[in-house]
């Protein structure tokens, strides 16, 4: 009989451990709302606020880059950081040299620097950033923003322009495949 009564007990015990395991194993499930109105989940995350992206971040580990106003949240989708808020995009302000980030997605770039003589800006895309990835792209200022793909990436445009066409020129710049893109707008040779 007592022997039978230990087993009942070791079962229950067993039970309610496991039920205890099950709820610390889900304790850090979150629901968040990404910029499409989807709820997604969240397990384990880390967040974290800075200026800079963190380092070593996990899947589903939030970031909210302080640089911008409102702040940005991105999350690790276990390969780039993929921002969720704001929805709306973000203009950057360059005066050189730019090349593409991740978290430029859906932002708009504006080029304001004239140089005299005219000096030619450019503007690098990588390998490596994820199909749909798109920014426009203007020319403020004097001087042309030359748009030119890294090693390993193609940019198409209809008619063979990649540098925009004066000031106020707008292009956009699209990814449709994995390192192919595609370029329109105000645009000459």
């Amino acid at each position: 009989m007592l022997n039978s009564f230990f087993k009942n007990f070791n079962y229950i015990l067993c039970l309610f451990l496991l039920a205890g395991v099950t709820t610390l194993a889900n304790a850090q499930v979150q629901q968040v709302i990404d910029s499409k109105g989807n709820r997604v989940s969240v397990e384990n995350n880390t967040v974290t606020t800075s200026l800079v992206q963190p380092n070593n971040p996990v899947e589903g580990d939030v970031w909210f880059n302080s640089t911008t106003i409102p702040n940005s949240v991105f999350i690790w989708d276990g390969a780039l950081w993929i921002r969720v808020l704001p929805a709306s995009a973000q203009v950057l302000p360059l005066v050189t040299n730019y090349t593409l980030t991740p978290a430029d997605n859906g932002n708009v770039l504006t080029f304001n620097r004239t140089s005299n003589p005219v000096a030619t800006l450019t503007l690098t895309v990588p390998a490596g950033l994820p199909v749909g990835y798109n920014i426009s792209i203007y020319q403020i200022g004097g001087d042309p923003v030359n748009i030119v793909g890294a090693a390993g990436v193609t940019i198409n445009h209809r008619l063979n322009r990649f540098t925009t066409a004066g000031q106020d020129a707008a292009a956009g710049l699209l990814s449709t495949a994995n390192n192919s893109y595609h370029l329109s707008g105000d645009l000459r040779l």
